[in-house]
């Protein structure tokens, strides 16, 4: 059985609906950061549907301002980071996906940050591409996509103290140069 498409004018109901029916115990719900790291909190599943539609579901406004280090970024509001206002979490119900692979039954949702009178928060990356998408449907152009597929080939090592080594060539040698796009 698929999962039904959901739309921007389906209710609460709708998620709890689709939530009981698939058995789930947990709701990630998550946003990304600047940096593409996925970020969010996890919730009982009826805490999740209780909240939902009240602004109630939050998260640190802080975590759009981590670098891809962990560390907070530079920021012209000096007073920012001790504020870390809290921004109100609204999930976009077409996202909704059953988690692959754990144990507790449970849901993915991306969320949308907002402020706490409902407008949108403005660095929050989903806020700032709908921006640019806006912009590209006013000149008339559609945005197109692909994913670019990156992955390390490494020697076999079954031991996760070992560090992982270059496999070795068809000439038994192994590898030599630096890491791929290393600029040390």
């Amino acid at each position: 059985m698929t999962d039904p498409a959901f739309t921007p004018t389906d209710t609460v109901e709708t998620f709890a609906e689709w939530i009981r029916a698939r058995g789930i115990s947990e709701v990630e719900c998550l946003v990304p950061d600047i940096n593409g790291v996925v970020r969010g909190k996890v919730f009982p599943a009826d805490k999740f549907v209780s909240s939902a539609g009240s602004m109630s579901l939050r998260l640190p406004s802080s975590v759009f301002s981590v670098t891809i280090t962990g560390n907070y970024a530079d920021t012209d509001a000096d007073d920012f980071l001790y504020r870390d206002p809290d921004v109100s979490l609204r999930p976009d119900i077409r996202s909704i996906c059953v988690a692959p692979g754990f144990r507790t039954p449970t849901a993915f949702v991306v969320a949308d940050a907002l402020h706490r009178d409902g407008a949108p928060f403005e660095i929050a990356p989903r806020y700032v591409l709908q921006r640019v998408l806006d912009r590209f449907a006013e000149i008339g152009w559609t945005m197109v996509v692909a994913p670019e597929l990156e992955f390390y080939l490494t020697e076999i090592n079954s031991d996760p103290d070992l560090p992982i080594v270059p496999p070795r060539g068809r000439s038994g040698r192994t590898e030599s140069s630096p890491q791929p796009y290393g600029l040390e």
